[in-house]
């Protein structure tokens, strides 16, 4: 039987919850920092000069620009990053923080993916990337297309 769009849709979400909820739990522990915080920190870390734009990251990491800040607000006071008008620099402690919670994120990751076969996380990653890479349409009218 052919799983609905809905299945896959709520599947989707089960295995984002279940992940997040084994790497979070290491990532705290270990860290002080969440999924969300580390993918932050690393997109900082891969733009030119350690900075960005907010909207940039708005974009990058799919949050509306009033959840980048609610996300910004404790890495900012715990020194990791810094905010100036428009951008969000990465400081020397939240490089060190990224590159150091890299490891314990992938090895978080890599047993909430158990038995997964090399084959199967490539298909899994080409597959999540079809989604990721899809535009994000607004129902605000209430009309759904």
């Amino acid at each position: 039987m052919t799983p609905t769009a809905l299945d896959i849709g709520l599947a989707l979400g089960a295995a984002q919850a279940r992940l997040s909820l084994e790497v979070d739990e290491a990532l705290g522990m270990l860290h002080g920092i969440a999924l969300r915080d580390l993918a932050l920190l690393l997109q900082l870390l891969r733009s030119p000069q350690g900075t960005a734009s907010r909207a940039a990251l708005s974009t990058a990491l799919g949050l509306s620009s009033a959840s980048l800040v609610r996300l910004c607000l404790p890495l900012e006071k715990t020194g990791l990053i810094e905010r100036v008008p428009g951008r969000v620099g990465l400081r020397p402690a939240g490089a060190r923080v990224a590159r150091e919670a890299m490891v314990t994120a992938s090895d978080a990751t890599d047993r909430a993916l158990g038995a997964a076969g090399a084959a199967d996380r490539v298909r899994l990653h080409g597959l999540l990337g079809v989604v990721a890479a899809r535009p994000a349409t607004a129902c605000a009218s209430g009309v759904h297309p």
